[in-house]
């Protein structure tokens, strides 16, 4: 018992002596924020879930997918085997459509949305 009060008493002085973190906020902060976050748009939002049964002469599987984001700015569409593995991550706004193939770690876009 003794040594179990030596050593919270220990670890108490160990957190007392550490240095202090710094909690401040940059001034930059927000502004950064808002860039990684992008705009919100009330409530616009989009979701949808889906299964999609795929059958081929040779193959057959499952294609499951997500669609989330908001109407007036980002969509994105999330495809994944039934297996589990990402096969496609698909991101249109109004400037740009991109997608990411994580099987063959390529990525692809354009700068109009329409025509990509």
């Amino acid at each position: 018992m003794k040594f179990i009060y030596v050593l919270c008493i220990g670890l108490l002085i160990c957190t007392a002596c550490a240095p202090r973190i710094h909690t401040d906020i940059p001034a930059t902060a927000p502004a950064t924020w808002a860039a990684l976050t992008g705009p919100r748009y009330g409530t616009d939002a989009v979701t949808a879930s889906f299964s999609l049964h795929v059958q081929t002469p040779k193959r057959t599987g499952r294609l499951v997918g997500q669609l989330w984001g908001y109407t007036e700015s980002r969509i994105r569409l999330d495809l994944f085997s039934s297996a589990g593995p990402a096969v496609a991550l698909i991101r249109e706004s109004p400037h740009l459509w991109a997608a990411y193939l994580p099987q063959e770690n390529k990525a692809y876009h354009h700068d109009d949305a329409r025509t990509g």
